[in-house]
């Protein structure tokens, strides 16, 4: 008697990219413009939800990788299904004048997959007290 065994590994790639800052303000159509203000330093959140395996996050400005101000929080089992997860990473940045109009992106890569959200950066000058 022959007893066969399969083996079925699934993977579900990331299908929504969400994309805010500190204030909570979503940024919720690509290329959408984003106020920020010039030597301050702002705080951008990406998250997506529901992968197998966990997603990867990646920072963008100018088609050019952030490492530096990357906070990566370890990814948490979904709410409504314990065989996918939920990925979160922050980036702190110091925005300078030299942004204005360049994007911003976050890059969520999972099974093979990678699905993006870029905002366009609006730098304003920062008053003088």
């Amino acid at each position: 008697m022959l007893i066969f065994y399969f083996l079925c590994f699934v993977s579900v790639p990331p299908k929504e990219v969400i994309l805010w800052d500190t204030q909570n303000r979503p940024i919720s159509t690509n290329g959408q413009q984003f106020s920020v203000t010039q030597n301050t330093t702002h705080t951008f959140y990406c998250r997506t939800a529901g992968t197998k395996p966990a997603a990867t996050i990646e920072w963008y400005l100018r088609d050019q990788q952030i490492t530096t101000g990357v906070v990566d929080y370890d990814p948490a089992v979904h709410e409504n299904n314990s065989e996918l997860f939920d990925t979160e990473s922050a980036l702190n940045i110091m925005i300078e004048q030299a942004f204005h109009q360049e994007n911003l992106e976050c890059r969520v890569t999972a099974a093979g997959v990678t699905n993006t959200r870029f905002v366009e950066l609006l730098v304003t000058g920062k008053l003088k007290k």
